[in-house]
């Protein structure tokens, strides 16, 4: 008689423990911080372009960076659409053909250095403005790490999955020649992997990049837009 309240009550503490785990595993957070915006706000017909910065390209083929530098593009143009924004967003391939007429898209350079420096020339930046009317370049990085922990105990222990997503813009406002600012987007989730009893726990990581890029387009268009506070910020909502 006085086995089943004990079952019943371990049965009561492993369903409690596993909701416990849903609610803080498998979901993502994400955290934005971005730097004092030191050039006006966008504005009616303004023309803007993303690129890759080349650093972004380690580990990955060209085919792959060329995936992820549309992808964050579209995120881009999403948000800009959902803003109502007036605007027009280019391929950055259009871009870079304009900047290095005489290089295909695989060969052009792509670092922030280098495209920094190339804008500072007042000739190439003219030549920029007068065949795209480009207001903003925005220069976007992406990286996801996946980290594993092994937490030991005497009746068995468990494991963690952390999935981080990093996602990082630095802005150039073109026509007015100066730096507008740098923009990141951070987003985490956690998993979780245990044997309860003779139960096993698997509560997997959520999702991060496509959220991360969603909110990533969407802070980029609040930053130039001006609908941000004018100083050095960060949050977790």
């Amino acid at each position: 008689m006085e086995t089943r309240p004990k079952k019943k009550g371990m049965i009561g503490g492993i369903a409690s423990c596993i909701a416990v785990l849903v609610c803080f595993a498998g979901c993502s957070t994400i955290e934005v911080r971005h730097s004092e915006r030191s050039s006006g706000p966008l504005e009616k017909g303004d023309v803007l372009a993303l690129v890759l910065d080349h650093r972004d390209h380690t580990g990955r083929s060209l085919e792959e960076a060329a995936s992820v530098e549309a992808g964050l593009s579209e995120c881009l143009r999403r948000a800009l659409k959902e803003g109502a924004q007036s605007v027009t967003l280019i391929p950055p391939d259009e871009f870079r053909r304009i900047v290095f007429p005489d290089l295909d898209g695989a060969s052009a350079p792509a670092s922030a250095e280098i495209l920094d420096s190339v804008l500072e020339a007042p000739h190439v930046r003219q030549k920029i403005i007068d065949a795209l009317q480009l207001r903003y370049l925005i220069m976007a990085r992406q990286g996801t790490v996946s980290q594993w922990k092994t937490h030991t105990a005497p009746d068995g222990g468990h494991w963690t999955h952390t999935k981080t997503t990093l996602l990082w813009a630095h802005i150039i406002d073109v026509k007015n020649a100066t730096e507008t600012g740098d923009l990141t987007t951070t987003a985490e989730s956690s998993g979780f992997y245990a044997v309860l009893g003779i139960l096993p726990i698997i509560v997997p990581a959520g999702p991060t990049e496509s959220p991360a890029c969603k909110r990533f387009g969407t802070e980029i268009v609040k930053f130039i837009s001006g609908e941000t506070d004018n100083k050095p910020a960060g949050d977790t909502p």
